[in-house]
C-alpha cells in the first residue's frame, strides 16, 4: 500500500502537474488584463455600463459577480486552453467605472485592480479543476488498488 501512495504522489507531481491541466478551466489574467488596459486606453468601453453599480461599496465577490454575468465568455463547456475570456469591452468598461479615463498616473493601480477582480472570478473555476484532479486520482487509486492488490495480481514494480 506504501508503495501505492508513492505512485499516486508522483503521478499527482510528475503527471498531472505537468499537464497544466487547470489552463482549460480558467482565465488567462496577464493576457486579459493587458489586453484590458489597451482598451481603456484606447478609450472603447463604455461609460454607462455599470452607471448604476456603486463599486465602493460592493465587495471584491460582489464586483467579480457583476462583472461576469456581464462579460464571461466561454463557460459553457471545456475547450482550448484558456478558452475561457472576459469581454474586453465589459472589463474596460469596469475600469472607467472605477477610475474614469485613462491616465498614465491610474494605470498600476488599475492593473492592480483588474488582476484582483479577475482571479476572484476565476475562483470557483480552480475549485471546479481541484475537484477534478482530485476524482481523477481517487479513480486511479482505486483502480490500481482493485487490479494489483486486491485481485493480488503481483507487486508493482518499475
Amino acid at each position: 500500500m506504501d508503495d501505492l501512495l508513492k505512485i499516486m504522489e508522483g503521478i499527482k507531481t510528475h503527471v498531472l502537474g505537468g499537464l497544466r491541466l487547470w489552463e482549460f478551466y480558467v482565465l488567462d489574467v496577464n493576457n486579459i488584463v493587458a489586453r484590458v488596459l489597451s482598451e481603456w486606453k484606447a478609450g472603447n468601453y463604455s461609460k454607462d455600463q455599470f452607471s448604476k453599480a456603486d463599486f465602493l461599496k460592493m465587495s471584491l465577490k460582489e464586483k467579480a459577480k457583476l462583472v461576469a454575468d456581464q462579460g464571461l465568455e466561454g463557460a459553457e463547456s471545456l475547450g482550448d486552453r484558456f478558452k475561457l475570456s472576459l469581454s474586453y469591452f465589459v472589463a474596460a468598461s469596469y475600469v472607467y467605472s472605477i477610475f474614469g479615463k485613462y491616465e498614465e498616473s491610474k494605470l498600476s493601480d488599475a492593473e492592480r485592480d483588474l488582476t484582483g477582480l479577475i482571479n476572484e472570478i476565476n475562483l470557483p473555476f480552480y475549485k471546479q479543476f481541484d475537484a477534478d484532479r482530485e476524482t481523477i486520482l481517487e479513480n486511479i487509486f482505486n483502480r490500481v488498488k482493485y487490479v494489483r492488490l486486491d485481485l493480488k495480481r503481483g507487486e508493482i514494480t518499475e
